[in-house]
């Protein structure tokens, strides 16, 4: 049962901890070898979010398309709003005009959740959302 804990199902999300077996089926041996399987109902905590869903993130990369943030296991990538600009430089931040606002690598925000998508190419199947930033704009001062 470790084997489905950290996977990723598109259906169900991230199986973050398996709380419980709910049902054990017949074994079934497979052929050449010593092994069996079995079919096991389970009981799990998943971390899956959904459309609209407003999460706390932090930042891992600031480019010119966007930022990318995480929230536990979820990458999200948001699209940078259009009051905000690219500061390049030795740390690149998004910033509004009057500087009242300030979007760069390890800060802390909330993300509202506009679309999801799962990437069954990568390796972990890592579930990619897409995100933008809460209305309001303001990074989190602390989760």
């Amino acid at each position: 049962m470790k084997d489905v804990e950290g996977t990723c199902s598109g259906r169900h999300g991230f199986a973050v901890a398996i709380t419980g077996a709910e049902s054990i089926g017949k074994g079934l041996i497979r052929n050449g070898t010593v092994l069996v399987t079995f079919l096991v109902r389970c009981q799990c905590i998943v971390f899956r979010p959904f459309k609209g869903e407003i999460l706390g993130a932090g930042v891992t990369m600031v480019n010119k398309m966007g930022f990318l943030a995480e929230a536990g296991a979820v990458q999200i990538f948001c699209l940078i709003p259009d009051d905000m600009e690219l500061q390049t430089g030795d740390l690149p931040s998004y910033t509004t005009s009057d500087g009242s606002v300030k979007i760069q690598k390890d800060c802390e925000l909330w993300l509202k959740i506009i679309g999801t998508q799962v990437d069954v190419t990568e390796i972990e199947k890592a579930r990619r959302e897409v995100g933008k930033q809460r209305a309001d704009k303001h990074p989190v001062e602390a989760m």
